[in-house]
């Protein structure tokens, strides 16, 4: 991007712009009253000089102030009547010259002393000045030349302020006189007539000299504060642009997908705040991709366990339909030749509609968990209870299969919420799975402890543990370590995804400890209630149930 395409060029020209629009016209307005007030000034200093001579009535004594004031000031002061007629030139240049007078304008002070007159000094010469011609360094100024005037000059409508008793000021060209002058008339008058007039002419170029010779100063003046507002706009405009371009970056970092970039805040004003809001807009972003992200990851992996269920539930439909279809057809052709042949082919055809009928069950049971549509019943239960339950419940059935049933419960353990029957459900379930993993001669021990403030529930077994490679999907629905499938391992791959299911709508969270060879630990959490001393559920191992084995400890998982 070009320089004049920047906010620092634009905000620069338009900070120099009004600075330029304000200081001329403070300067306009400034030099306007100071030059006003100058020439005001003058035109004070001439009535205040005028009204002296006029209030002197002896003419020889007017005529010696007058000359005072023309040495003292270069003014030609002329004497006239009511009629505009000019009576006497009181004065066109200094008696006697001795030094250099003194500057025109402000801080001038009038000095009136007489000095009688040398009569014996030679006139010098016929042309007479307003302003004497000075020695040395006023030699070469300027100066006028005058021709005594019979009339004032003045415009009528100065005449007519005259006869009104009023003074008059004029800057200009007047009869009688080479070079403008600024000229001051004031009336005198008797029985509300004007008698008299007194004329005093000063040459008007000195003033305009210094007039512009301040006005330069204040020109000047006027130029380096422009240059200065100017220097100062732009080093203004830098430091609202800085800002302002950060925000523009990490705005473009947003758009590009980059939320790592923080815009530094320096301030509180409303840039600050708006840094403030991008660095929590990009913050919020990040959040809101990530949740995006893992929802995508989420989908992803839901489409794929959707393929995956559908091939899981042909594959596991596929055997039993197979079976089913095959023993009908030999029923059907006659193949079983004796009653026994036909009471075993009816047996393994009920024994296969039961167990697609399980897998039906259990996928119904799986969408209701996973939707929330399922209803739980729940209220407060005691783990005890619900641990010894389900185990006298297996007992029987680890003692067919010739494995060992063991468990240990704490002294007092605070109660919990839940759905009795889902609960036990899940236990049923880790046993069931802990049985079908287990060989005959070993041992399955169930266990109850108090964690932070939940309650865990965890079923270990002697069998030959979890893969490391497995361990994360084994609560995958339709997941069985055993690749093989066999029909010595039945099972439909769907009650550990149950138990999650049920124990997350519970609060809780499942877990799995496990190393191959030396067992697996399965344990699900359920928080508590907190209306016992926590300081009361400790683990005691010596209480058992009368199905508990005291002579063995836990397995390390």
């Amino acid at each position: 991007m070009k320089f004049w395409q920047g906010m620092v060029f634009k905000f620069w020209l338009t900070m120099a712009a009004l600075s330029l629009s304000l200081l001329a016209v403070i300067g306009w307005l400034f030099a306007t009253l100071f030059t006003d007030f100058y020439l005001q000034r003058e035109i004070d200093d001439l009535v205040n000089a005028a009204t002296i001579i006029g209030q002197e009535q002896d003419l020889i004594t007017a005529r010696r102030l007058a000359r005072v004031i023309t040495r003292d000031t270069g003014a030609v002061i002329c004497l006239g009547d009511g009629a505009d007629n000019i009576t006497e030139v009181l004065s066109h240049r200094p008696p006697a010259l001795t030094e250099e007078p003194p500057p025109t304008g402000l801080g001038r002070q009038w000095h009136y002393s007489l000095r009688p007159l040398d009569p014996n000094r030679p006139r010098q010469g016929p042309v007479t000045t307003g302003r004497p011609e000075p020695p040395n360094s006023w030699r070469n100024g300027p100066h006028m030349t005058i021709v005594p005037p019979t009339h004032s000059g003045l415009p009528p409508a100065d005449l007519e302020r005259l006869s009104q008793g009023l003074i008059v000021s004029h800057q200009g060209q007047l009869p009688g006189f080479d070079a403008p002058t600024l000229s001051v008339a004031i009336p005198f008058q008797d029985n509300d007539r004007t008698t008299r007039v007194v004329y005093i002419h000063t040459l008007l170029q000195p003033i305009t000299e210094t007039l512009a010779g301040i006005l330069g100063w204040i020109y000047g003046a006027t130029g380096f504060t422009l240059l200065l507002s100017g220097l100062v706009a732009f080093l203004l405009s830098r430091r609202v642009a800085r800002p302002l371009t950060r925000l523009h970056k990490a705005a473009e970092n947003l758009r590009q997908g980059n939320f790592s970039e923080r815009v530094p805040v320096q301030s509180n004003d409303e840039l600050g705040r708006l840094g403030q809001t991008l660095n929590t807009l990009a913050a919020e972003l990040a959040a809101s991709l990530g949740q995006l992200a893992e929802k995508n990851r989420q989908l992803t992996q839901g489409m794929q366990s959707m393929r995956d269920l559908v091939a899981n539930v042909s594959h596991e439909l596929r055997t039993p339909l197979f079976l089913v279809q095959g023993y009908t057809e030999a029923l059907r052709d006659g193949l079983a030749k004796t009653p026994a042949e036909q009471q075993e082919m009816a047996k393994i055809i009920i024994d296969e509609v039961e167990r697609m009928q399980r897998l039906v069950q259990d996928l119904l049971q799986l969408a209701q968990l996973e939707s929330g549509a399922l209803q739980f019943v729940k209220e407060t239960l005691t783990p005890t209870d619900l641990l010894s339950r389900v185990g006298a419940k297996l007992t029987p059935l680890a003692e067919q299969k010739g494995i060992s049933l063991d468990w240990s419960v704490p002294e007092n353990p605070p109660e919990i919420i839940g759905d009795a029957g889902r609960l036990e459900q899940c236990l049923i379930n880790l046993i069931d799975n802990a049985l079908r993993h287990t060989p005959a001669g070993g041992h399955i021990y169930l266990a109850l402890e108090i964690t932070g403030q939940k309650v865990r529930f965890s079923v270990a077994d002697t069998g030959p543990g979890v893969p490391p490679e497995d361990i994360t999907r084994v609560w995958e629905r339709f997941y069985r370590g055993d690749k093989s499938r066999n029909r010595q391992n039945p099972g439909s791959g769907l009650g550990l995804a149950i138990v999650k299911a049920i124990i997350e709508a519970h609060g809780g969270q499942v877990t799995l400890n496990s190393r191959p060879g030396q067992g697996a630990t399965f344990s699900f959490t359920i928080p508590f209630v907190e209306t016992k001393s926590k300081g009361n559920a400790t683990k005691d191992t010596s209480d058992k149930s009368p199905h508990s084995t005291t002579s063995k400890e836990m397995p390390p998982s």
